[in-house]
């Protein structure tokens, strides 16, 4: 069972509507007109991380000072999610990657710098909006919280080359209705 249904089990337990939650997952992204060149802007993205900085800011997430370790060497085991307070999520997602990814330390800096550990794609303006439609369609999320890996260039790229093709294909809407983030959302006043 995918996070989506899970959560809205959770909704549904508790007594509420399921279209009272949108699910709006962080969707991290590098955009080139085409794959190549998309990958080619991720790793001069990537050749600009700083491990140090990095290790530093996800110090309270993952409770440990990772820049006392040697950035060449493995990551350190971090701790169990759900032994520590705040951050559960994100430390999960952290865990998992250094745990299954086999990862230097600096590699592990690098892959969490971009992505913030949230989905990402890398690719042509047609992949992105693929990947999109994908999980919309799924049931997977209701919307997206766009994650650039630089503004304003990449957002500037989203807007100019993929949301054209979300609202060719009916997913992006081309006038906003209401005045509030509520009402574009559809959600009702309680």
């Amino acid at each position: 069972m995918n996070f989506a249904s899970k959560l809205r089990e959770k909704v549904t337990a508790a007594g509420r509507a399921q279209e009272e939650v949108l699910i709006t997952p962080g969707f991290s992204y590098v955009i080139g007109s085409t794959e190549e060149e998309a990958k080619r802007n991720h790793e001069a993205f990537l050749d600009t991380v700083q491990p140090e900085h990095i290790l530093g800011s996800i110090r309270d997430v993952v409770q440990l000072d990772l820049r006392e370790y040697p950035l060449d060497g493995p990551v350190p085991q971090l701790p169990d999610p759900e032994s520590v307070q705040g951050h559960q999520s994100r430390l999960a997602v952290y865990k998992r990657i250094a745990e299954t990814e086999n990862l230097s330390l600096r590699e592990f800096a690098k892959r969490v710098a971009g992505q913030r550990g949230h989905h990402q794609i890398v690719g042509s303006p047609e992949r992105l909006a693929d990947e999109m439609q994908r999980w919309f369609e799924s049931g997977a999320a209701d919307g997206f919280n766009l994650m650039p890996y630089t503004i304003p260039g990449q957002l500037r790229e989203f807007a100019e080359h993929v949301v054209p093709i979300l609202q060719e294909r009916g997913l992006f809407r081309r006038e906003y209705t209401g005045s509030t983030l509520r009402e574009h959302f559809g959600l009702p006043y309680k």
